[in-house]
């Protein structure tokens, strides 16, 4: 059975933050994951399922003709399988859908698996942000992909 990407909801926050721990040094707090999963704001959460359970998840941010990929996070024992490629491209072709033109997204700099992600996926540098990240502290790289026809 291939993997299934769809809407996460308000129950799913206990696997979320089980994820998001397991995965950043700086995790998100539960209220951060709060308007995404409940469709109260711009954000939204896709869990990417496989053979029952999550492997990993994206977390967009869509006003007007703009999107951004706040989060990708994917299983630690689940990595070099695809399943960031996945979740990537998914979101790409969501935001596409819904007439975005311009997608943003923050790396850390240091994070070379996630650069090789995103430039596979097309986005290109476009800009610095000194002491971005925090646990520890280091700078973020700023990545753009336009959408346009």
């Amino acid at each position: 059975m291939a993997p299934l990407l769809r809407k996460a909801d308000s129950g799913d926050l206990e696997t979320v933050l089980s994820l998001e721990n397991a995965c950043f040094t700086d995790p998100w707090t539960p209220g951060m994951f709060k308007s995404a999963l409940e469709g109260g704001s711009f954000e939204e959460l896709y869990l990417l399922e496989d053979e029952g359970k999550c492997v990993g998840y994206v977390c967009i941010y869509i006003f007007d003709d703009e999107g951004e990929v706040m989060s990708v996070c994917v299983h630690p024992g689940k990595r070099r399988l695809g399943y960031g490629k996945m979740l990537v491209d998914r979101a790409l072709a969501l935001m596409k859908e819904r007439g975005v033109k311009d997608v943003f997204l923050e790396v850390r700099k240091s994070n070379s698996s996630a650069l090789a992600l995103y430039c596979g996926a097309g986005f290109t540098l476009i800009g610095e942000r000194k002491k971005y990240y925090r646990h520890p502290t280091e700078d973020a790289l700023v990545m753009k992909k336009s959408l346009k026809e």
